[in-house]
């Protein structure tokens, strides 16, 4: 059983973005699921390095549309955007040092952060996006 499930009260009203937020999850559920094998030490560099990859592909992604749209909440968000960055750098540094117990960390930060970003922060620019026509299908 997934850790996270996407439910529609997590949506932010945009298909692109939303389907984005669910790789999120997936990813999250990876760590999760590698956890309950006892393969999460060997999985944890992996799974670490796809976060980092998938997380700034979206962030570039919202970021686009903040400038595009002149999201007035665009310098704050960006900050935690840059803030999760640099707590992704630090666990990835922590890896590298062969911390057993680093897996629970993660997973713990991953799952509030993503949560949290998600249901509070990211919903700050649905009404924005959508406004200006970003909603419903993909965009290219």
């Amino acid at each position: 059983m997934p850790l996270l499930t996407w439910e529609q009260k997590n949506s932010v009203g945009v298909r692109e973005l939303d389907d984005q937020h669910k790789k999120l999850f997936s990813i999250i559920n990876r760590l999760y699921d590698s956890m309950h094998t006892g393969k999460d030490i060997v999985e944890l560099n992996s799974v670490l390095k796809e976060m980092i990859d998938y997380a700034d592909y979206h962030f570039s992604m919202e970021e686009k549309y903040f400038d595009l749209f002149n999201f007035e909440e665009k310098v704050t968000h960006i900050a935690k955007h840059r803030a999760f960055d640099k707590k992704a750098a630090e666990f990835m540094g922590r890896n590298m040092l062969g911390d057993p117990t680093l897996s629970f960390f993660v997973l713990d930060f991953l799952e509030d952060w993503w949560l949290g970003h998600i249901n509070n922060t990211d919903k700050r620019y649905t009404k924005c996006f959508n406004d200006h026509g970003l909603n419903g299908a993909p965009q290219k």
